[in-house]
């Protein structure tokens, strides 16, 4: 790989945790005390937690 396409890879991955980490600060900050918000028809945006891994793996 030469060093400008590991360098746009390193971007790319720094893009992506930003983003995530933003959207986590969002959901928490406009999300909170069972705030629900609707978007089209049935779809919506609710705050949860989940205490296992990603898909609900190893929960108790």
């Amino acid at each position: 790989m030469t060093r400008s396409a590991t360098r746009r890879l390193w971007l790319l991955i720094a893009f992506i945790v930003a983003a995530d980490q933003a959207t986590k600060h969002w959901a928490l900050n406009r999300l909170s005390n069972a705030r629900t918000i609707d978007l089209i028809g049935s779809l919506r945006f609710n705050l949860a937690f989940n205490k296992g891994m990603a898909f609900s793996q190893a929960t108790g």
